[in-house]
């Protein structure tokens, strides 16, 4: 307890000792602290000035930053008296260098130094110590991009022994071979500081404790689709996946890829197959509370379901890999405003529970009659939520609209009878 005592006293005290040197200099508290905690770093900065010249700048939070314009790209790192400026300063130097030795390799290709690692060199140092400057783990990161063919694997081990062959380390090596058609989207600005694009076939990578170790990661996505559904899909630089029949195009792909292939991929491409069916399935349920009314299904969460699956199976899907029932759909419904709008909308939301008919989520929007004839599928329909209330993006002409996340209410719980189960909460907005 005594003990105690002691430490609050002395808390109070420094806060009073601090309090007054922040009243001598006319400073409040705060700024006095910013201060302290800015000058314990200050010897960072000081470094980097003493070793690069004055064109370096520091946050209370440590982080320097360069001020030339040129080398604004760079995220310095520092480690007491070692910094990784020297890479960003050699960067041109040292993607030649590579070139030089990955070109005989691949062909075609294009080297970028991605990151580093902080060291003691300098900008003069000799460009073959950046690769010798440590027999354990190297400090310069590259990523390399190749455009893909089936000798892959032949001309990225072939790499990685022509360097181990020098005696070379680097602290990370990543190898991208991407399709001939994505290879032109590549580019320096496309990853940086530890971000890979996802649109690769192969990547060889080499991690900086791995003494030239290297594991080959496999992007599924794409063969996935193909062998699914057929020959119609390509992959963008970033992962994306586009459906290349123009029918399809107003189609957000999702894949559920797992690169080590532990499990089967999922994706949400056959919800938009059977979009007609699925439409016409959730339409039987809304006309006899609705009346007249346009559904239209907006999106899908990922699954294993291919197109010649149950309709039903889609309101009551498990996933195989966790064995938790998922709610994959995403619907948008149309209707004409009545004054009971609120009363029909929440008698339909509870019809879906009391029927297992399990959603992602359900938005409803009422219309004048006139504005209603001129409803039309909405290619991209995105929601906001924000303190309670709801916006829809580009969406115009609604008098109310009215959307919840079926995904994150508990249908067992309202079986059971459980009252806050039963309550459905709809956030509402006014057009």
């Amino acid at each position: 307890m005594k003990q105690k005592k002691h430490i609050v006293i002395f808390i109070i005290a420094a806060l009073l000792l601090l309090t007054a040197a922040g009243c001598g200099n006319g400073k409040e508290l705060w700024e006095v602290l910013e201060e302290q905690q800015y000058n314990r770093y200050k010897p960072q900065l000081d470094h980097m000035v003493e070793k690069y010249g004055d064109m370096f700048t520091m946050d209370v939070y440590g982080e320097v930053y360069c001020t030339d314009p040129e080398y604004e790209d760079w995220h310095i790192g520092i480690s007491d008296t070692e910094d990784d400026f020297a890479i960003r300063l050699r960067r041109d130097n040292l993607e030649e260098f590579m070139m030089e030795i990955a070109e005989p390799v691949f062909g075609q290709c294009k080297v970028y130094v991605h990151d580093g690692y902080p060291n003691s060199l300098g900008a003069d140092a000799d460009i073959e110590e950046f690769f010798t400057y440590n027999d354990e783990w190297g400090i310069v990161d590259y990523c390399i991009y190749v455009p893909y063919s089936e000798d892959y694997k032949q001309q990225g081990e072939a790499l990685v022994d022509t360097l181990k062959s020098r005696h070379y380390t680097l602290s990370n090596l990543n190898i991208l071979f991407v399709e001939e058609d994505v290879y032109p989207q590549t580019g320096r600005e496309r990853g940086t500081f530890g971000e890979l694009p996802e649109g690769y076939r192969f990547r060889l990578n080499s991690g900086h404790y791995d003494k030239w170790h290297f594991k080959w990661i496999e992007n599924t996505g794409l063969s996935h689709m193909a062998e699914k559904y057929g020959d119609m899909f390509k992959m963008e630089l970033d992962g994306t996946i586009i459906c290349t029949d123009p029918e399809y195009q107003d189609w957000d792909i999702i894949i559920g890829n797992n690169t080590q292939k532990q499990y089967i991929d999922k994706d949400n491409f056959a919800a938009r197959l059977r979009r007609d069916d699925l439409e016409q399935y959730m339409r039987e349920i809304a006309e006899p509370i609705f009346g007249e009314c346009k559904v239209y299904l907006t999106g899908s969460r990922a699954s294993t379901l291919d197109v010649d699956a149950e309709t039903k199976d889609f309101f009551s899907y498990t996933d195989p890999i966790s064995g938790k029932v998922d709610q994959l759909l995403r619907y948008c419904i149309c209707v004409p405003y009545r004054d009971d709008y609120y009363e029909r909308t929440d008698t339909f939301g509870k019809t879906l529970l009391e029927n297992w008919h399990r959603v992602a989520s359900i938005t409803i929007l009422y219309f004048d009659e006139e504005a209603y004839q001129r409803t039309d599928r909405l290619l991209v329909m995105g929601i906001q939520i924000k303190y309670g209330t709801i916006e829809f993006p580009g969406m115009e002409g609604f008098k109310v609209g009215l959307y919840t996340p079926f995904s994150e209410f508990d249908y067992s719980e309202y079986h059971w009878g459980n009252e806050d189960g039963k309550k459905i909460y709809w956030y509402k907005t006014e057009g």
